[in-house]
């Protein structure tokens, strides 16, 4: 097959083609070429916002990276940082021995070196200081009240 003119398209002879196809292949080729092109849409304005000119941009970017920024503080004067001992998550039952005597039934829900949570099932006011007993821990100690709420309270060991 030759082609009419000695051309070929897409490495066959154009004499093969229709001139429709060769127009229509053409017209494709010219509409791909333009949408290649960067355009604006309408006047520029996507979502309501014109896009910033590209000199504004830039210089907000080298602003940006120009900024010092200050490391934080390494402490801070008026936070507490008391470092808290590590807790194990027991469920052991044990006894309250209060000032009077009373004997009431707790549960130990975690203990550390300085403390301890329990649980208690008489919802009422423990006083600022009770002995925590607990037999299976070997645990006999004298404890403060730190805090009470609904039947659960926080316990500091009292140090001899």
């Amino acid at each position: 097959m030759l082609a009419l003119d000695g051309e070929t398209l897409n490495g066959r002879a154009r004499g093969i083609w229709s001139p429709l196809f060769l127009e229509l292949h053409n017209s494709s080729i010219r509409r791909t070429q333009r949408e290649a092109r960067p355009q604006t849409i309408g006047s520029g304005v996507m979502f309501g916002k014109a896009k910033p000119p590209r000199d504004q941009l830039g210089e907000r970017m080298r602003r940006a990276v120009a900024q010092k920024i200050e490391p934080p503080p390494t402490s801070y004067p008026w936070s507490r940082q008391i470092e808290r001992a590590v807790r194990l998550a027991v469920f052991r039952q044990g006894a309250l021995i209060l000032a009077d005597g009373e004997k009431q039934p707790v549960v130990v829900k975690d203990i550390s070196a300085t403390g301890a949570r329990i649980e208690y099932f008489v919802r009422r006011e423990l006083p600022d200081f009770i002995t925590l007993v607990e037999p299976t821990l070997r645990i006999k100690s004298l404890a403060r009240v730190i805090w009470q709420r609904d039947g659960i309270a926080g316990l500091a060991f009292v140090r001899d």
